[in-house]
């Protein structure tokens, strides 16, 4: 089953997109750069070759949090 954008469950405060309703988070605007802030560059390097793996297996959505970040695939 493949997932798309508006299958995504949108927090109507912050605007956010969930593979779960209501999912609980703290509502907040958070960038994936923000998890690499201070990182050794192959850090990034690393994430960005992990990610286009994924991506030969079809769309991902990337979805920053305040502590993590989540690969949803299936869009």
């Amino acid at each position: 089953m493949s997932r798309r954008d508006a299958d995504l469950w949108e927090c109507p405060r912050c605007g956010r997109g969930f593979a779960n309703r209501n999912q609980s988070h703290a509502c907040g605007t958070w960038t994936l750069d923000r998890h690499f802030d201070g990182r050794p560059t192959h850090v990034r390097a690393l994430y960005e070759r992990f990610l286009a793996l994924v991506e030969r297996s079809g769309p991902v959505r990337v979805l920053p949090e305040k502590t993590r970040f989540q690969l949803l695939s299936g869009f």
